[in-house]
């Protein structure tokens, strides 16, 4: 009954999404953005007889931002911001980045930043060497979040065991053929 008050409430465009809903196990309390006309109140109550109106404080809800400079907006400069790097890989639950050295004193608060616009990332490495040898490995550095280079990464459906410094790197930047 709950989705169906959640359902009916964002319809009339009253249920204010900018905090948190409340629950005590038995019954849910919903933030409202203005007091719900008659009208609204009996449609509501129409699908969910027991819904009553009371007075509380909600708790903001905490939003986590989608770019990397979004999470860094207020931290670093704005000649930072313009130097971050558009692009890094995520493999399986690891991130492996390339900054210059300019970006190097920034490194641990980038990493951060990355492990908050993507939950899933457990280990940020930055890339800290050529690519070199038959094996084509690139040497990493561990920069924050658990130290190691296991991951499984899925590919085509596939979930693949992973050692990341062990790992084969592929000539994805053209440079190289």
């Amino acid at each position: 009954m709950a989705e169906l008050a959640i359902q009916s409430l964002a319809k009339t465009g009253i249920l204010d999404r900018h905090f948190s809903v409340k629950t005590d196990g038995q019954m849910i309390t919903l933030p409202l953005l203005r007091d719900p006309t008659e009208v609204e109140i009996d449609e509501l109550q129409k699908l969910v007889p027991s819904a009553s109106l009371s007075v509380e404080d909600f708790e903001p809800r905490k939003r986590h931002p989608r770019t990397l400079q979004e999470a860094l907006a207020t931290t670093v400069s704005a000649d930072v911001l313009s130097r971050l790097p558009k692009s890094f890989d995520i493999v399986g639950d690891i991130t492996i980045l390339e900054l210059d050295s300019e970006l190097a004193a920034y490194q641990t608060i980038i990493a951060e930043a990355i492990m908050e616009v993507h939950p899933n990332v457990r280990s940020v490495f930055a890339k800290s060497g050529e690519v070199s040898g038959a094996e084509r490995i690139r040497p990493l550095r561990y920069i924050t979040g658990e130290n190691r280079t296991l991951t499984i990464h899925k590919e085509y459906g596939c979930l693949l065991a992973t050692t990341l410094h062990r790992a084969s790197e592929g000539c994805a930047d053209g440079r190289e053929g």
